[in-house]
């Protein structure tokens, strides 16, 4: 009898919560003008894309940021994995941000690869290690 009594007051509790929460977030839509409500799911929305792109921007830099295309970008991933050495710092998930990174050891060998997309490289990289 008792725990039937304290489910049906809790249930009563609840069901006021309710009304109460229901309450609030009707006043404050009141009181929030309609175009302060379209921005507002509009400023939830925004970030996810962004960090979406942010994400891959850092990612592929070298097709993202310099809009290289990504047979250039095989090719020479390609060549760098064939030389001695190299191999290990180039390859996977990271591979241009490897190129960028050993940039001024491999120029030697990108040279001919890239052609006039060259000293677009060669810049980025600079801007990223100092």
């Amino acid at each position: 009898m008792a725990v039937t009594s304290r489910i049906a007051e809790n249930k009563g509790i609840v069901k006021s919560m309710q009304m109460i929460k229901e309450n609030i977030r009707k006043k404050y839509k009141s009181c929030m003008p309609k175009k302060a409500q379209s921005q507002a799911a509009f400023d939830y929305s925004l970030p996810f894309p962004l960090m979406i792109g942010l994400y891959y921007t850092i990612l592929n830099p070298l097709q993202n940021a310099l809009h290289l295309s990504s047979e250039l970008i095989a090719n020479a991933t390609n060549l760098l994995n064939q030389i001695p050495g190299a191999s290990m710092n180039i390859g996977g998930r990271f591979s241009e941000m490897s190129i960028i990174r050993h940039f001024d050891e491999l120029s030697p060998y990108l040279k001919d690869i890239l052609g006039a997309d060259y000293d677009k490289v060669h810049h980025f990289s600079q801007s990223l290690i100092s």
